[in-house]
């Protein structure tokens, strides 16, 4: 199996199980009004979550009255987001497309576009990742905003516990987490026992570990102006060492 086949695995409805705990819908709404504030979102702005995942920041921003899109590539996710939306009748849009070749429609149509939750670096090649950040900046119009927030791989490399357990929605999850120096790729495996006697090994989850430079110079990349980066959506200052996430905030000339 190449790394990068895990995705199809990986986000299915078996996630929505293992990790219940983001959907918990008040730490959805803080974390998407940190978002807002983050961005410094306006009222009626029309903004895309990419990858959107099952959709809990981009419901909550089409609760909030912003103009919100999602866009991902896996269909179990698109359709318990869509169902949402539908229950709750809002005018949420979500699309199915690879984060590196965004649908032409998008292109030049959003105020903002972000990428939370670790979502980016999920690809082997940093060419790859380095195409999702430019498909990003295409989204979004002159003067539009970029977000990525990610995990610190130097917090992570003297902070993670190799393994741990956890309680999902229905099952006991073992985590085994490693760091591959060969690739700078944090690495996750997981051993899933449900409840119903089901048991599941999930391929390796791996996400690229770039550095506080690597992002400034990929966003110059893609084109875009850095106007922060920070320690956390709330603005902290970023320490190399002690902050667990780290947030770039970016503005396409």
């Amino acid at each position: 199996m190449q790394p990068q086949d895990w995705f199809g695995e990986t986000f299915d409805d078996d996630y929505l199980a293992i990790y219940a705990a983001t959907r918990d819908p008040q730490r959805a709404e803080r974390e998407a009004w940190e978002i807002v504030r983050a961005a410094d979102l306006r009222a009626g702005d029309r903004v895309l979550d990419c990858p959107c995942g099952f959709g809990r920041h981009t419901l909550v921003l089409a609760r909030a009255g912003f103009l919100a899109e999602g866009v991902d590539r896996s269909q179990p996710f698109l359709k318990h987001a869509r169902e949402r939306a539908a229950r709750e009748g809002l005018k949420a849009e979500f699309h199915e497309a690879d984060i590196r070749a965004l649908p032409d429609a998008l292109a030049g149509r959003f105020d903002a576009a972000f990428s939370a939750f670790t979502s980016f670096g999920f690809f082997d090649a940093d060419a790859d990742n380095q195409q999702s950040l430019c498909e990003l900046a295409r989204a979004v119009k002159p003067g539009g905003r970029v977000l990525v927030e990610l995990v610190n791989h130097l917090w992570v490399l003297q902070n993670m516990r190799p393994k741990s357990w956890f309680r999902g929605e229905g099952c006991l999850v073992l985590e085994d987490v490693a760091y591959d120096w060969k690739t700078d790729q944090i690495v996750n495996k997981r051993e899933v026992r449900f409840d119903d006697g089901r048991a599941r090994s999930l391929p390796a989850f791996r996400v690229r570990a770039y550095r506080p430079a690597d992002l400034l110079r990929m966003a110059g990349n893609a084109g875009l102006k850095v106007a922060d980066f920070t320690g956390g959506y709330d603005g902290r200052a970023f320490e190399p060492f002690e902050s667990p996430r780290m947030v770039l905030l970016a503005e396409k000339p």
